[in-house]
């Protein structure tokens, strides 16, 4: 008997240790309450539909432009859009990566606690949803990987021109589309904007609301 009260409490021990180790490791997580707000997702701009834009471009767009969520449990925290990448680095396992804003990291940095069950979900075309999981980050983007093959179409940063859509030159007059995709209905939605004339590779929209749910495609979509 005592030597079994003396294993108990030499593994109990051994938690605890283990315990203070992944909290000093990690930084350890808050003890406080899930945020009982849920976030509003706000439509933007108008729906894209295939009687606005060329038939092929939107179903080329349908292919680029995701939508991703934030998720405690089924409560929503954050939605925003983002676009696929190409797989550089080819390894055994089949996976896509996306790229989006640098706001879903710090809102899942700033919504960990103890017990969370955080996780982010990214909404295809046909609305399916796979499973994503956050990498790394900066204050503008964040990379998330899905660790499967998806029927999507990459877009190379890069080299952008190489999409299948009509290009178009654009000049400091021109009015240009942000396109970006809801997580609940996954439309895609856009609206207008126009370039800086003194900072060229910046956007501004027309509306004075605009989240965070766009991505810009300058060089496909002008008028």
């Amino acid at each position: 008997m005592e030597n079994l009260r003396k294993q108990r409490a030499a593994l109990d021990k051994y938690h605890k240790q283990r315990c203070a180790e992944e909290e000093k490791r990690y930084g350890g997580l808050p003890d406080r309450v899930a945020m009982e707000s849920t976030f509003e997702e706000k439509p933007f701009g108008y729906a894209v539909e295939t009687s606005a834009i060329d038939t092929n471009d939107f179903q080329v767009l349908s292919r680029i432009v995701v939508s991703l969520a934030l998720l405690d449990g089924d409560k929503m925290l954050f939605a925003c859009s983002g676009i696929p990448l190409p797989d550089t680095t080819p390894t055994k396992l089949h996976q896509t990566r996306f790229v989006t804003t640098g706001r879903l990291a710090r809102e899942f940095r700033d919504n960990r606690y103890r017990d969370d069950k955080l996780r982010v979900e990214v909404r295809l075309p046909h609305n399916e949803t796979v499973a994503g999981f956050l990498g790394l980050y900066d204050e503008d983007i964040a990379i998330v990987t899905s660790l499967c093959l998806l029927d999507l179409h990459p877009v190379d940063l890069d080299h952008p021109v190489a999409l299948p859509l009509q290009e178009k030159q654009v000049s400091d007059d021109d009015h240009v589309l942000a396109i970006g995709c809801l997580f609940n209905s996954g439309t895609l939605r856009a609206t207008r904007g126009s370039l800086h004339r003194e900072r060229p590779d910046t956007w501004v929209p027309d509306a004075k609301y605009l989240s965070e749910v766009c991505f810009l495609f300058a060089s496909f979509f002008s008028s």
